[in-house]
């Protein structure tokens, strides 16, 4: 069960990093400092996951990734 919830949660951090970066281009501001911005939200988003699903057990992963993205979501509209 746990691998089909971070194959999901994969599959739409994905898509949503792939219909960024296809429109970087309406940003604001340089594509080419949009662009490393972006990758560099993506590999720390990736570091993160990673350090959380080391000290956190599986049973609780879900919900710790819930409300990380709860807490981000409202600190960085």
């Amino acid at each position: 069960m746990l691998l089909v919830m971070i194959s999901v949660m994969w599959v739409c951090t994905d898509l949503s990093y792939s219909f960024c970066y296809v429109n970087i281009s309406n940003l604001q501001g340089n594509v080419f400092v949009n662009a490393m911005i972006l990758g560099g939200a993506d590999t720390f988003s990736n570091f993160y996951s990673g350090f959380l699903m080391e000290i956190i057990p599986e049973d609780s992963a879900y919900q710790c990734v819930a409300i990380s993205g709860l807490i981000f979501s409202l600190i960085l509209p």
